[in-house]
């Protein structure tokens, strides 16, 4: 594991699929691996909504992701 929050997503889809009986170790890492990818897929999403809320709120940031004016 990463320490990333994602992670969870992860083991969540691991847990479940050997809670459902799975055994086989490729299965239950694909099983991971799928959950883990829809709520990456789904996180890009939210954040790609950001740039719009920023612009209606005024917001503007450097290259470096500082606000500015600060």
């Amino acid at each position: 594991m990463t320490g990333y929050c994602a992670d969870e997503a992860a083991i969540d889809g691991f847990r479940a699929a050997f809670m459902a009986g799975e055994s086989d170790l490729a299965v239950l890492m694909q099983a991971g691996y799928q959950t883990w990818l829809k709520d990456a897929q789904s996180d890009a999403e939210h954040q790609e909504g950001y740039a719009e809320h920023a612009e209606v709120n005024a917001r503007e940031f450097t290259e470096d992701g500082d606000r500015w004016p600060r």
